[in-house]
């Protein structure tokens, strides 16, 4: 029987859900105040010292390099869960309900996903529409000058596909799959991690974040969650969309619309998005579905 591992990256003495295939990780534990006394992402081979940078993406690195006999792995939040049995709202990508009322969540993996990932599925959040493309969208919230590092490393990394997957998904979409969440086999996983702490180790050496604040110090999570994006196109995976579960007492002003308004206000996002291409674009759009 296949053995499948999801994390459950936790930060804080809080509640979350529990499940068998479920694994709850203390991240950051090595600058922790506290003992949440969980799995650790500090022990064996790790940088649990660099979560302020590198957020769940420690929890990741800690089980590419520790986990054993793992046939699928995954990620999830403490707050963040994949809805395998659709019980927040339909149509929507997320659905917010109060912490409170996490108890009694299903987050078990149905038979079906297990199938899909045996047939090479990656498991994947329902993206979330942005009204800029993602290349933008991460120039207007964070620091733009980090990003076209990011791309330069990406691009002169030596492998054509990466390049032009890096255009596919960070100038021309505005569909973001957020969260740094997913569910792939261990080979997939092996290959993805090789190459998404390779391309973040360079880009940390050119980097400065010093000064930062503690919200723009996070960037290599940040840069992580477009650049399982961009490996998926690159490697042509096949993937399956899944509806989130967030535990949040924030509100969300689109999230908490009715399902009509929030299907307008898309459309007006991707009707701002197409607009704000030049002809350029619309030329080599045409020559690609030509081809």
């Amino acid at each position: 029987m296949a053995t499948i591992k999801i994390l459950t990256c936790i930060h804080k003495d809080d509640i979350y859900l529990k499940d068998k295939d479920y694994l709850p990780i203390q991240v950051g534990k090595a600058l922790a105040s506290c003992d949440l006394h969980i799995q650790g992402d500090d022990s064996g081979d790790h940088i649990s010292a660099k979560n302020p940078s590198y957020c769940e993406l420690t929890a990741l690195y800690w089980a590419w390099k520790n986990l054993k006999g793992i046939d699928y792995i995954g990620l999830c939040h403490y707050r963040r869960y994949f809805d395998f049995h659709r019980q927040g709202r339909k149509g929507f990508p997320c659905t917010l309900f109060p912490t409170g009322e996490c108890e009694g969540k299903d987050i078990r993996i149905p038979a079906d996903i297990l199938t899909r990932l045996e047939e090479g599925c990656v498991i994947m959040p329902k993206p979330m529409t942005l009204q800029l493309s993602l290349f933008n969208d991460y120039c207007v919230t964070h620091v733009s000058d980090d990003l076209r590092t990011l791309e330069r490393l990406v691009k002169s990394d030596g492998d054509p596909s990466f390049s032009q997957a890096f255009d596919d998904v960070m100038y021309y979409s505005h569909k973001l799959r957020p969260c740094n969440m997913f569910i792939m086999g261990w080979s997939e996983f092996d290959r993805y991690c090789q190459w998404l702490f390779g391309i973040l180790e360079k880009v940390e050496k050119e980097t400065h974040i010093e000064y930062y604040s503690p919200y723009q110090k996070r960037i290599y999570g940040f840069m992580a969650e477009r650049l399982l994006n961009v490996y998926l196109r690159a490697r042509g995976l096949k993937t399956f969309e899944v509806p989130l579960l967030f535990f949040c007492d924030q509100p969300d002003e689109d999230l908490s619309l009715p399902l009509g308004k929030y299907r307008y206000r898309n459309l007006l996002k991707g009707l701002s998005f197409l607009f704000s291409f030049s002809p350029k674009y619309w030329g080599r759009l045409i020559a690609d579905k030509q081809l």
